[in-house]
């Protein structure tokens, strides 16, 4: 059973990085865009690396009954990232100048960045 779950699991994660790069590109203004994505897959294989390492050590120590918490963890934290990024508006598919806007979500860290992201064109 466990290992049907497991599978079931990876062919369910799979597409997320794939998505997660599409919405990346629908969000992100043009110039940033490369520099993030190269930025979220170095980061991603650092955890790649570092977190099989950490999990074996703790299921050395404990016994292998933590892998089962430690991947809901992970999910929950995958999930509450996935649901924290704005709605994409696709009512208008051409580009123009409301492509890339974000709707849906109102953060002071977001207002921040598109602050700094207007200051920066400007400057440019």
């Amino acid at each position: 059973m466990s290992a049907v779950a497991v599978s079931l699991q990876g062919l369910f994660l799979g597409p997320i990085f794939p998505a997660a790069v599409v919405v990346a590109r629908k969000l992100l203004p043009a110039h940033i865009y490369v520099s993030a994505l190269g930025f979220a897959i170095a980061l991603s294989g650092g955890g790649a690396s570092i977190l099989p390492f950490a999990i074996g050590a703790l299921a050395q120590a404990k016994g292998v009954s933590v892998f089962q918490p430690v991947i809901l963890a992970m999910l929950v934290i995958i999930f509450v990232l996935w649901i924290c990024l704005p709605i994409i508006d696709e009512s208008n598919k051409h580009q123009n100048e409301n492509e890339g806007r974000w709707k849906g979500i109102d953060f002071d860290l977001i207002h921040t960045g598109r602050q700094t992201i207007v200051e920066l064109r400007s400057r440019g």
